[in-house]
């Protein structure tokens, strides 16, 4: 028998290993990665609420109704579901390389909200 994790996670899991070589570059520290569940979405996400950077959570996985890569950033800690009003913003990517790089940049803080 074959075991196999949902695709929302492995693709969460490959951006992970492509944020974690971005990080290598030049940032110490440590950020805690935990697993979040949106309806059909399964995904990686990161409590920011204690750094100076964004002081909310990144959340990402496969979107739901597509093979884009989601990125949510989110007021409250998104492991128990995005709700409407928990939501400040999503982007959508086509590949794990610029989903990685979008997270890296809104934590380091190179990207505000609406850039």
């Amino acid at each position: 028998m074959k075991l196999k994790k949902c695709n929302s996670l492995q693709v969460a899991e490959k951006v992970l290993v492509e944020l974690k070589q971005l990080f290598k570059k030049d940032l110490t520290g440590e950020l805690y990665v935990e697993s979040y569940q949106n309806g059909r979405e399964q995904g990686l996400a990161i409590d920011l609420s204690g750094t100076p950077a964004l002081n909310k959570y990144i959340a990402w996985s496969e979107a739901r109704g597509s093979d884009n890569i989601v990125v949510h950033v989110c007021k409250i800690n998104p492991c128990q579901g995005i709700m409407d009003g928990q939501l400040v913003a999503s982007e959508y990517f086509k590949s794990v390389k610029p989903a990685a790089q979008y997270i890296y940049e809104m934590i380091t803080g190179f990207r505000q909200l609406g850039n």
